[in-house]
């Protein structure tokens, strides 16, 4: 398996499922000898071998000759680490920055870290204070300033001052996005803005995040027992009327977030719309199938297959761009991960076998 691990490298794994790395030359930087590989942040990457866990650089070097029980890769400059039953977080340095005393912790967000301690979490800063008390029995990481916390059954949040801006009284919460955080009480979803008042009420039966201004939501037994989502904007208003966005052949149903002005939705196969709800590219309309929900913009790509044969079972996947026209021809067994000009492709090694070899190709602008 093949995979882009940040730092122009390569994550791999080879037969014998060991993990080594490549840079973007092609060239093996890390030896394939390692039980797993994290992500590369700052030019490290947590590494784990006979169930010790450590850190390597880029050029596969171990740093610091320390070992530890468990370890993340590093987040905000620190890195949660295990020892024994407890957790802390190292530097950069590889020195302890703040020590091993938590029973469980998630990596430093938006300057804050999870902390968990006597089954209740909390949060703390850069310097190990404690910054919000272990009064939680459940967090997410910050996000947009805020981070859900559950208390019992119960959802709310609190703010980056660690002041609760919203009490624990929902049965669920999504994190904020754009000012405004879907919540829902009794199955019906509303959202909140980032002082807490309700905005749009509680009267769909599902939501989305808010994205260039406008978010998702879903009404069961719209019409004829079918359910159906609109759009709405910031004051609760329908600006993309409802419709059935229902996926077929095994296409999971799906309504996107707005991303430079455009969104993926399923209209029996996968399609993108505009801001106006006007399709751009139809599923149905094309000899082309998208295969993955992420546009590419800087080169206009967005992996996508055809069918083969008549029977509709053999794929071969390519690039398609915004308006579904060819920019790779469809040669590929499956098209993986795209990380700037570098495109994960599959192929099958023999017909015989029917194992797969994965490479790397590089797009040209």
């Amino acid at each position: 398996m093949i995979s882009f691990a940040g730092n122009g490298m390569i994550l791999a794994v080879d037969k014998e499922e060991r993990y080594g790395a490549f840079n973007s030359e092609g060239e093996v930087v890390v030896s394939f000898c390692y039980d797993y590989i994290s992500k590369f942040n700052y030019g490290i990457a947590e590494a784990e071998l006979n169930g010790k866990a450590f850190y390597i650089n880029d050029e596969g070097e171990v740093l610091w000759d320390k070992s530890f029980d468990k370890a993340y890769g590093f987040q905000e400059k620190l890195g949660a680490v295990q020892m024994g039953n407890l957790w802390g977080f190292i530097d950069l340095n590889g020195e302890m920055a703040i020590p091993c005393q938590y029973d469980e912790v998630k990596n430093f967000s938006e300057g804050l870290a999870a902390v968990k301690k006597n089954d209740k979490w909390g949060f703390i800063d850069r310097t190990g204070e404690l910054f919000i008390d272990n009064g939680f029995d459940e967090v997410r990481n910050f996000q947009a300033g805020f981070s859900a916390v559950k208390m019992g059954e119960k959802w709310g949040f609190v703010d980056g001052e660690g002041r609760v801006i919203v009490e624990c009284i929902y049965d669920e919460v999504k994190d904020f996005q754009e000012d405004h955080a879907a919540v829902m009480k009794d199955n019906k979803w509303g959202f909140i803005d980032n002082t807490g008042t309700v905005r749009i009420n509680l009267q769909f039966d599902d939501a989305g995040n808010f994205s260039e201004g406008k978010a998702a939501v879903k009404v069961i037994e719209y019409q004829e027992g079918m359910d159906a989502w609109a759009y709405i904007d910031e004051l609760g208003e329908i600006v993309i009327d409802y419709d059935y966005y229902s996926g077929v052949g095994g296409l999971m149903d799906y309504v996107g977030e707005f991303q430079n002005g455009i969104a993926f939705v399923s209209k029996e196969y996968y399609s993108i719309i505009d801001e106006s709800g006007n399709d751009i590219f139809s599923g149905n309309d094309s000899k082309f199938f998208i295969s993955s929900l992420d546009y590419n913009q800087e080169y206009d790509i967005i992996p996508a297959y055809i069918y083969t044969d008549d029977s509709m079972k053999i794929r071969k996947y390519g690039l398609i761009n915004l308006y579904g026209e060819q920019r790779l021809e469809p040669v590929f067994d499956f098209i993986g991960d795209i990380n700037g000009k570098y495109v994960i492709v599959w192929d099958t090694a023999d017909d015989i076998s029917g194992y797969y070899t994965q490479g790397v190709i590089e797009l040209v602008n």
